[in-house]
């Protein structure tokens, strides 16, 4: 499950595709880019949040659906907290504040280049009981 956002969502739903894997998407908004609207055809379900005209608060929204729906997140995070309203920093907090289960991945030596509105993160559904 992802929002799909640019960066790391995206690359996890291409990394899934690629696999012949499945995800589904909550979307925050319209989609923009052509790649973007390519992964959408292939997602299993896309849901769209209400509309709001403030970006963060339609992030919060996404991201509040995405932790409705999951038991795991994993983050693709600096561990820094100065995020906005919505981004990867906040919904980390909501997740652990939920008892989710959260795994923080940023590789060594890895930098940002320019904001991207706090990370991206790429959210995963428990495997079912009997395999867990």
């Amino acid at each position: 499950m992802t929002c799909l956002a640019e960066g790391a969502d995206s690359l996890f739903a291409k990394a899934v595709r690629s696999l012949r894997g499945s995800f589904d998407v909550i979307l925050a908004g319209p989609p923009g880019r052509r790649t973007t609207r390519r992964l959408l055809r292939s997602a299993r379900q896309v849901r769209r949040v209400q509309h709001d005209a403030r970006p963060e608060h339609r992030y919060a929204a996404a991201s509040a659906a995405v932790l409705d729906n999951c038991d795991i997140l994993v983050a693709v995070w600096d561990g820094s907290e100065d995020g906005t309203y919505g981004g990867t920093a906040h919904t980390v907090a909501l997740a652990r504040d939920q008892g989710k289960t959260v795994h923080v991945v940023w590789p060594p030596k890895a930098r940002r280049r320019g904001y991207v509105g706090g990370g991206s993160m790429s959210h995963s559904k428990r495997a079912p009981a009997a395999a867990a």
